[in-house]
């Protein structure tokens, strides 16, 4: 949601400041060239879609380059206040009978003029130059700056949040070839600063004392003070009769929904996006059982299964190939036969935002019932005694063991062994007679263990006595 919020915040802006310029046509250019990459990478166009993929990897660098003015701009003024409230609240509105006063006054007296009535864009980067009086709007007060003597009378008056801000500013021409001959500088300057913002451009010609509007890079002549007043009321350059509140309140209803149209906008741009990004593929995990009854057995256990894992692109790219561990809990196992594993009783060790499943639709485990037998002990020994003796077990603590076993082996088991002992290495003779080793059990062959409070190692002593010509000598009797 953060991440949302603050690529609206930024867009939000960027929007602000385009208006009126040609960046809206290079972002509607950027979101076109984007769409095709992924139309040619879906389509199986390698070559297309990479020379288009290598393209918008250079499109952040083309646009600081192109809009760094603007930019400069958004870090400049910009703020979290502002974008939520929209413009500072006006001063107060600005009465269009004085606005007609002055205006038809300076017709009257053929002395030319030019007012801006800034609107909701910024004018920084295209009114330059000028003094910034910020005095209140008056008729008197535009008379004065526009008569000859006045040493700014060439330039604009800018009008702003309902107060002169800047005096003699010198605004930018209009290049269109289809203006009437007879328009001067000043008719010009009107027409190209309404083609780039949403100002609007009082013009009083000095030639002809006629009064002009213009707005959107359209003149219209004013033929009476009461059309001139009609035609800047309800505009949003700061010229009406409405009360200050309810200005503030439309200024505010309208930035709260810009800000909202441009959230929902950067929202499905980031699902499209979110969407795109999934990725699935198959990966080997590690087993490990846990919580097997001591009533069952496990027939054959797998060491690995076998996972559909999917997610972000990123984490899916990064995911080992190996040591992905999977713990199967089987203590909800009740008996002997299949059993089918289900997702709860898997704990897989993958990363937060990794989803995964089996691959195959079921897994069954074979499950075998264990039994509880007695069974002696054998002792194994290896080694070669000395000429004319033979080893022998003297004992065996213990010599009966209490084991679990599958089943199917309790049935034929008649004893269990230990791991061989190597006598040789005791060091047995004529003056050490006999030696105590403790030794492990072989139950790994017949796939049992120790029930609780019995033991899986047995403590032996060997001896060595005369030896008997038809036994082997290793082993004894």
């Amino acid at each position: 949601m953060a991440d949302i919020l603050a690529l609206s915040y930024l867009a939000h802006r960027l929007l602000l400041f385009a208006r009126g310029t040609r960046a809206l046509q290079v972002l509607l250019s950027l979101v076109a060239l984007w769409a095709l990459w992924h139309l040619a990478r879906r389509t199986g166009l390698e070559l297309t879609g990479w020379i288009l993929g290598s393209a918008i990897q250079l499109a952040p660098i083309a646009l600081i380059v192109v809009f760094r003015n603007e930019l400069r701009e958004v870090l400049i003024h910009a703020g979290p206040l502002r974008l939520l409230a929209g413009r500072r609240p006006l001063v107060g509105p600005i009465d269009p009978t004085a606005v007609a006063e002055a205006a038809f006054r300076l017709a009257a007296s053929r002395t030319g003029a030019l007012l801006v009535f800034q609107g909701r864009d910024r004018l920084d980067r295209l009114a330059q130059q000028g003094e910034r009086i910020d005095a209140r709007f008056s008729a008197p007060l535009v008379e004065s700056l526009f008569v000859k003597e006045s040493p700014v009378h060439d330039g604009a008056v800018l009008v702003q949040d309902g107060r002169i801000d800047r005096v003699g500013t010198l605004l930018p021409l209009s290049t269109s070839p289809g203006l009437p001959a007879q328009y001067g500088t000043r008719h010009r300057a009107a027409v190209g600063l309404s083609e780039r913002c949403d100002a609007v451009v009082l013009i009083v010609s000095e030639e002809r004392g006629e009064v002009s509007l213009a707005k959107g890079g359209e003149i219209e002549q004013v033929a009476t003070p009461e059309d001139l007043e009609r035609s800047l009321v309800g505009g949003p350059v700061g010229v009406g009769r409405a009360d200050a509140r309810g200005g503030r309140l439309a200024g505010l209803a309208s930035a709260w929904g810009g800000f909202l149209l441009t959230t929902l906008a950067v929202s499905v741009v980031w699902a499209l996006y979110d969407l795109q990004q999934v990725a699935q593929r198959t990966v080997t995990a590690t087993v490990q059982f846990r919580g097997l009854p001591e009533s069952l057995e496990l027939v054959d256990p797998p060491e690995t299964f076998e996972l559909q894992v999917w997610g972000k692109q990123s984490l899916i790219d990064n995911l080992p190939s190996e040591g992905i561990t999977a713990t199967v809990d089987l203590s909800g196992a009740e008996q002997g036969g299949t059993y089918t594993l289900e997702r709860g009783d898997l704990t897989v060790d993958v990363p937060a935002g990794v989803e995964w499943s089996l691959s195959e639709s079921s897994m069954g485990l074979g499950l075998v019932e264990r039994v509880e037998v007695t069974v002696p002990v054998q002792v194994r020994l290896e080694g070669e005694p000395p000429q004319g003796r033979a080893f022998a077990v003297l004992r065996a603590e213990p010599d009966r063991v209490v084991l679990l076993v599958p089943k199917r082996v309790g049935d034929r088991l008649e004893a269990v062994e230990t791991r061989p002992i190597h006598v040789g290495s005791l060091g047995i003779d004529a003056d050490t007679p006999e030696a105590t080793v403790t030794i492990p059990l072989e139950l790994s062959r017949h796939s049992a263990r120790p029930v609780a409070g019995s033991t899986d190692t047995v403590r032996v002593t060997i001896g060595l006595r005369p030896a008997d010509p038809q036994e082997d000598p290793a082993t004894g009797p």
